[in-house]
């Protein structure tokens, strides 16, 4: 069965992920057994029931199917539909992310929401608060170990004298990530990780962020690993932290899962939709994941995980699939994954460009449970780099 971006097989016995193409005809290759539901990401949004809006002409130029519009474009969006939390623009159309709301209060609210966009190829829906593969509902403390399969917790430190991408990176109060890649700041280099890992003791000690003795990260197990630095920044109000390693501890920008280095952060305005990614994690390892949309906050809206920041930016998230749900067997979307740099391996138009070591973003979010646990999960977010870059920030090209 064909739907959007998504070709559905199903099958007596799945083949294993080792033989399995991820994309068939270009579109991404869902795998079931006989008798499995089928992933609610195949039909996103619920249908207006009001008249057709009319919005201007800049804006329904940019709406295109399987094309990313403009940070500008979703913006203006937003503006237009006032209980809009978030917009996203998911393959071929838009869904508004409404304030959530009573199942009955929604209901009716569909009934004064417009069911189409004049003269604009894209469809539009609905839905009732955060999509439910990104909402933001985290577990007291991840534990990959539940998840059927093997985690590397391996102190690279300790084995072999540096560590990498993906490796296993620890909060003092055991919250684990993925170490994302070394960049650099003028003079500052900094180890990208995901900073919701320390989200705890934020919480409960905020004054002692960026002293060197609070918010320490270790390779390795929480209690046994190898204390590499401490959180000393982080960047805006997004979920990027940044560790300053301290001295003698070494990390390379070389992926263990496949054959490349960080070279470059490239902003969203590069990234087409269908360009596939390589992601390389403690818990699964690689796996191969497509843009499929693009997503973005409302100026006036808040992520209640975060900190109230001192000015509200655009936050913009790339949306990914991958082709395994996240409840089936390996590989899949696990705990553990956040922080992960996020690696262009192919353009849809440009075919392989895995070596030019480009990073697009960071992993984000993708530990979270959806809204019923029986449901799969096929699309995660990342956060792009625009503002990062912006803000100066590189790859770090020179070894620590």
């Amino acid at each position: 069965m064909e739907s959007g971006p998504y070709l559905v097989l199903t099958c007596d016995l799945v083949p294993e992920p080792a033989s399995r193409p991820f994309t068939i005809a270009g579109c991404v290759a869902v795998w079931l057994k006989e008798g499995e539901a089928m992933p609610g990401e195949l039909m996103i949004g619920d249908s207006g029931e009001a008249a057709d809006i009319r919005l201007e002409s800049d804006i329904t130029r940019d709406l295109f199917p399987y094309r990313l519009p403009s940070k500008a474009t979703l913006q203006a969006v937003t503006q237009v539909f006032e209980s809009a939390q978030y917009v996203t623009f998911y393959s071929t159309g838009l869904v508004i992310e409404l304030i959530p709301q009573t199942e009955e209060a929604y209901q009716e609210s569909l009934q004064r929401l417009p069911a189409h966009i004049q003269d604009c190829f894209v469809t539009l829906g609905y839905h009732n608060g955060p999509l439910a593969t990104t909402e933001m509902m985290r577990k007291s403390k991840p534990n990959p170990t539940l998840i059927e399969g093997t985690i590397d917790n391996t102190d690279y430190l300790t084995e072999e004298e540096r560590f990498y991408p993906g490796a296993i990176i620890s909060s003092s109060d055991g919250n684990t990530i993925s170490a994302g890649v070394l960049v650099r700041n003028g003079a500052q280099s900094r180890l990208t990780v995901a900073f919701h890992c320390w989200d705890h003791e934020y919480e409960t000690n905020a004054q002692s962020f960026g002293n060197p003795d609070a918010f320490k990260a270790v390779q390795g197990d929480a209690d046994t690993g190898t204390e590499i630095g401490y959180v000393k920044e982080r960047f805006q109000s997004s979920d990027i932290g940044l560790v300053k390693l301290h001295d003698g501890i070494t990390f390379q920008n070389q992926f263990m899962e496949f054959q490349t280095n960080a070279k470059a952060l490239i902003s969203s305005e590069s990234i087409e939709m269908a360009d596939e990614f390589l992601i390389d994690s403690y818990v699964m390892g690689r796996q191969t994941l497509k843009c499929l949309g693009i997503r973005i906050r409302k100026d006036s809206s808040r992520e209640h995980l975060l900190p109230p920041p001192g000015k509200y930016i655009n936050l913009i998230q790339g949306i990914y699939a991958t082709s395994e749900p996240l409840i089936k067997s390996p590989p899949k979307i696990r705990e553990g994954v956040c922080g992960s740099a996020l690696v262009r391996s192919r353009k849809r138009w440009g075919g392989d460009v895995l070596s030019e070591g480009a990073i697009a973003g960071f992993m984000q979010f993708s530990d979270l449970r959806p809204k019923t646990l029986d449901n799969s999960q096929l699309l995660c977010v990342c956060e792009v780099l625009d503002d990062f870059i912006a803000d100066g920030w590189e790859v770090d090209l020179v070894e620590r």
